[in-house]
Order: C-alpha cells, then sequence, then structure tokens
C-alpha cells in the first residue's frame, strides 16, 4: 500500500503472472504470492486507473468484490485470468463488473465460470470489444472436462448481446459439433470481428460446415485460429468458403488437423485471394 501511495495518477497496473513492466506507465509485482482481498485493497486509490491485470493471483471472491468500488467504471481493460473463480466466484465477478460501464477488453480464460453468470454479466457490457474465454473448460455430468450443449447455448446467447466485438476467443473448450451450431447464431452478426481463436474444440468436418455460413460474413477477420480440430479434408473444402471471403487474413492456423493433399488443394484458391498472405 506504501509503495502505490504516490501514484495517484497511474494508468495501468499489472500484477499478474509471466508479465513484466512496460513502461513508466505499467507496474509489476512477483504474482506467484496469493494476492487475495487484503492486499488487492492497495491499489483502489488509483482513483484513474483505466487497465488492471489480475491474472493468476489467487484471487478470491472477497477480493473481486473489491473491482465494484467508486472510480471503476473508468476501467477499460480487465484480466481476470487464471483465477479459477468457479460456480461461486462467477456471481461476484457479475456483480463486481457492473459498475465497469466503460470496459472494452475482458479476459476470464481459466475461470471455469458458470454460463449462467456469464451471460448476466455480458448482457451488462455492450461496449465489449475484446473477449477472451479460452481454458472455459467445466465437468459435465460425463466426467469429462468440456462445455456441454447447454453451457454452450446459454454462452452463443451471451454473445448475441456483444455484436460489436473485435476479438473473440473461444481456444480448448471442446465443445464440439453441437457447440458449433450454437455458435453459429450469434457469429453471423459479429461482422466487426478481426481476431477469431477456435482452436482445440474437437470442432471435426461437421462443426466447420456448421459454421461456415457464419463466417463467411466475417470479412474483416486478420487472424484466425482452427487448429487441432481434426477437420480434415471435408471441414478444408467447408472452411474454404469462407477463407475466400477473408482477404484481409494475415496469420491463418490450421495445423493439426489432418488436411492431407486433398485438403490442401481445396484450400489453395482461398489463399490465394488474401491480400496480406
Amino acid at each position: 500500500d506504501m509503495a502505490l501511495g504516490g501514484l495517484s495518477e497511474m494508468r495501468e497496473l499489472s500484477v499478474g503472472v509471466w508479465r513484466g513492466a512496460e513502461g513508466v506507465s505499467k507496474v509489476a509485482f512477483d504474482a506467484r504470492n496469493k494476492l487475495g482481498a487484503e492486499a488487492s485493497k492497495a491499489v483502489w486509490h488509483l482513483v484513474s486507473l483505466t487497465s488492471i491485470d489480475l491474472s493468476g493471483v489467487g484471487l478470491d471472491c472477497a477480493g473481486m468484490e473489491l473491482l465494484g468500488v467508486p472510480g471503476s467504471e473508468k476501467l477499460t481493460r480487465v484480466d481476470l485470468s487464471i483465477n479459477s473463480l468457479g460456480e461461486e466466484g462467477a456471481a461476484v465477478v457479475e456483480c463486481a463488473l457492473r459498475g465497469c460501464t466503460g470496459l472494452t477488453a475482458l479476459d476470464l480464460s481459466s475461470n471455469n465460470l458458470s454460463e449462467k453468470a456469464l451471460a448476466a454479466l455480458l448482457a451488462d457490457l455492450p461496449g465489449l470489444r475484446e473477449l477472451r474465454l479460452g481454458h472455459h473448460l467445466r465437468h459435465t455430468h460425463h466426467g469429462r472436462n468440456s462445455l456441454d450443449g447447454r453451457g454452450m447455448m446459454l454462452l452463443a446467447a451471451a454473445l448475441g448481446t456483444t455484436p460489436g466485438l473485435a476479438v473473440l476467443e473461444l481456444g480448448v473448450n471442446l465443445f464440439g459439433v453441437d457447440g458449433a451450431t450454437q455458435l453459429a447464431v450469434p457469429l453471423q452478426h459479429m461482422t466487426a470481428i478481426t481476431c477469431l481463436d477456435l482452436r482445440w474444440n474437437a470442432l471435426r468436418a461437421a462443426g466447420v460446415c456448421e459454421l461456415e455460413g457464419a463466417m463467411q460474413r466475417l470479412d474483416k477477420v486478420t487472424s484466425l485460429d482452427l487448429s487441432v480440430n481434426d477437420i480434415g479434408a471435408e471441414g478444408a473444402a467447408a472452411a474454404a468458403g469462407a477463407l475466400g471471403r477473408m482477404k484481409k487474413m494475415a496469420q491463418l492456423n490450421l495445423s493439426y488437423n489432418g488436411l492431407t493433399a486433398v485438403g490442401a488443394a481445396a484450400l489453395a484458391g482461398a489463399l490465394g485471394q488474401m491480400e496480406k498472405m
């Protein structure tokens, strides 16, 4: 608290793991020591704060509640990833971030949040432009870590309230073909997307086919990750239909998909239309 006492004009604060100091406007701590609620209190007199990184700091529910203090409406970027807030923490996140009315970028990756609470949270953040939900794995009644059908349905409904998203990261969620069917509904309206991460989601060819129509409308995409989805030659052919519209593409990852020569040939025409590839 004493160390931060003279920094009331600070704009950006990082206490997250694997992050270092980046210039005079950002402070980094060794966050491998659990932060928790008491240590968190030191930052909240920084009334000009617009960006805060609390990734992987062992943030508990009491610490999470501190985000809802007066002044949080100035925050535009919040990173709460790798805290395993879980079912109990999901409701706290929803209440705490309700006051962050200016929020444009939110990272909730690796937190095992309830999709119901997430839907309520996103409904209160219509100005969101960047959403990261990677590793949003939950235990289902089958004993597997994945987003089940109902979970993806709730998440898709929540995404429908944020059509202005430019960055959407849903990698490593294993939501499969059923999840792709649910995601396709809101995705077709997210025409502002420039970065889309759908890696490692067990899409297979059928999942790509479900998403193809929606993806054809995403002509602003510059970065797309469909790796580790086992889409094969059939999926590659379906993806080619959408990729042909993404002429601004600069980064494309299709690795670990068993494309074969037939799949590569199906993609060749689409890749040739990309101005920056």
